[in-house]
């Protein structure tokens, strides 16, 4: 709620809040839950200033003192979707593990309770949770939906570092794959129920005994890029589940860092990008 002229904070409750005691304004306050301009307020006497804002939260003062203090890496903003960089090691949505919270709703919470431009935020797509990189957020249901209907249009590209040599320099990988018993994914011969995964690949860097590469899925079967990497000997650094013998970075060595679009709304092109971890490289130039 944005102030419209200059009044006490429990009367300005008072008259936007109607169906509310004045006790319970009272309590609500001084427990901490009213906001104003990122900042919890306990004083019902604090004077309001024409532009502030106001936000009731339901969460603790402590929760909205750490969101405040997040610094999140907005990529790109506009007045329908904003993208945010996904660190490696958070599950993006769905059940996080007791006690933790995941992605979304850590970027739930730091949107909300921003000084600048508070809003909703609904994730459109979600990586893995040891995969850091580009999320993309929607600031409306609607407008989440009309993302994922043009999903299959966007272009992504992620960067991995790998074990192992590339068959060519740049080249594509076409696979039918399938679960097996413990629900990884893997590659096999052709047969009903498979699902045609395939990603073009390009070598960035080469090191001693690592190579940088770039990834560039063109079907979304899940983890189809480690899949095919994995079967080729060129699986990504710390994805255990495939085979690599350590993890040195606790994630996989795996980042998305390009997205391309056609806003749904603006038709503008729209293109997102973000550097790959200095600690890819920095580990394989260590290796000897």
């Amino acid at each position: 709620m944005k102030v419209d002229k200059p009044s006490s904070l429990f009367d300005y409750l008072m008259e936007k809040i109607g169906t509310a005691s004045k006790n319970k304004i009272r309590r609500m306050i001084k427990s901490g839950q009213v906001i104003v301009s990122n900042k919890a307020v306990r004083r019902p006497d604090y004077m309001l200033k024409r532009g502030e804002v106001v936000m009731v939260s339901k969460v603790k003062e402590k929760l909205v003192k750490y969101v405040s203090d997040t610094k999140y890496k907005v990529l790109f903003e506009d007045d329908y979707f904003l993208a945010i960089e996904k660190p490696a090691g958070m599950i993006a949505s769905g059940q996080a593990p007791r006690g933790k919270r995941t992605f979304a709703e850590h970027v739930a919470e730091f949107t909300q309770f921003r000084s600048k431009n508070p809003c909703k935020s609904y994730l459109v797509k979600r990586l893995d949770k040891n995969i850091s990189g580009i999320t993309l957020f929607a600031k409306s249901e609607r407008n989440r939906q009309r993302m994922r209907d043009e999903w299959e249009n966007v272009e992504r590209r992620f960067c991995a570092l790998i074990e192992g040599k590339l068959p060519s320099p740049e080249g594509k990988l076409e696979h039918h794959l399938e679960r097996n018993q413990k629900g990884h994914v893997i590659t096999t011969r052709i047969k009903s129920g498979n699902e045609l995964a395939i990603t073009r690949f390009k070598l960035l860097k080469t090191f001693k005994k690592h190579n940088l590469i770039e990834l560039r899925p063109e079907t979304g079967v899940k983890k189809q890029m480690r899949a095919q990497l994995a079967s080729i000997n060129c699986v990504i650094v710390g994805d255990r589940m495939y085979g690599a013998p350590g993890n040195p970075f606790n994630q996989i060595a795996l980042h998305g860092h390009y997205l391309r679009f056609i806003h749904p709304l603006t038709k503008e092109e729209i293109k997102i990008t973000t550097p790959y971890p200095k600690k890819f490289s920095q580990f394989a130039k260590q290796i000897k």
